[in-house]
């Protein structure tokens, strides 16, 4: 079913473990992509999963089995580190997670969202709406994705939406784990693949607003509940003033206005 790239990386449930894979492996990276999986990811919800790739090698970490000891064994001076850039795909909630629930502050983030959108600026459009990442996939890896990675991707987006809590399971099943390996093993052919077609200025702004999008809710109060309270409040207000055919119109209007998605998530909030 899965081919022997698809089936490669290693789940790593023992600190021990944890302290040989951190000093050996990921310490001596220049680069690394990284995504977690959760349930209601963010300081309100769990961590569960959290995955790393060095391009050859992939990890996942298991944080329900872990908890405070995979940080507590050199991954956080990983996350944290100014040298090491850590490659993530909208990485907010990530953040928002990291920081409130192990005191994990991220540093030194390249978004892929981020990146995808200034792609898009550079080439012409005004019109914005955060891209999801199978579209990535499909664009910018090299590699045709196979019929069983497709396939499984959108049996997933099924059964979480059917069960919200499926991350704190165990034991997590073999198809889950190729699940939540598979896109972080893509990810820095992806930020390779979009910043090469990026002017030098834009690659500095990619880094720059990066910065500024990891700290959009870890850095509010409210965090990412809030975001998602304006989100609702803009869409009830539209559809409170205006008949259906405006509604649709508005609201496609308002998802594609950069500007007004980025003041709704708080995206360069201080930067004017």
């Amino acid at each position: 079913m899965w081919n022997q790239a698809e089936n490669d990386f290693e789940l790593v449930v023992q600190p021990e473990r944890v302290k040989n894979i951190v000093n050996e492996i990921l310490a001596v990276c220049d680069t690394l992509a990284v995504d977690c999986e959760g349930a209601n990811l963010s300081r309100d919800g769990k961590l569960c999963l959290l995955q790393v790739s060095t391009g050859s090698k992939t990890y996942i970490f298991d944080v329900c089995a872990l908890e405070e000891e995979l940080f507590l064994n050199g991954f956080k001076e990983i996350l944290e580190s100014e040298r090491i850039l850590k490659v993530f795909h909208d990485c907010r909630y990530d953040s928002d997670a990291l920081w409130w629930l192990y005191g994990v502050r991220l540093r030194n983030v390249l978004d892929t969202q981020v990146a995808f959108r200034i792609l898009r600026e550079q080439q012409g459009y005004t019109r914005q709406l955060p891209v999801k990442f199978i579209t990535l996939l499909k664009r910018f890896v090299n590699q045709e994705i196979s019929t069983p990675i497709l396939e499984l991707k959108e049996t997933f987006k099924i059964r979480f939406s059917q069960d919200r809590n499926f991350w704190l399971r165990r034991p997590i099943p073999e198809d889950a784990l190729v699940y939540a390996a598979y896109d972080v093993k893509k990810l820095l052919e992806i930020a390779v693949n979009i910043l090469r077609n990026l002017t030098e200025w834009n690659r500095r702004r990619v880094m720059d607003e990066s910065k500024r999008y990891l700290m959009a809710y870890r850095d509010d109060d409210e965090g990412a509940l809030k975001a998602r309270m304006e989100f609702g409040q803009i869409l009830t207000s539209i559809e409170m003033k205006h008949n259906t055919q405006q509604n649709s119109n508005n609201w496609d209007l308002f998802l594609f206005d950069k500007n007004a998605i980025l003041r709704v998530f708080h995206y360069l909030e201080d930067c004017e």
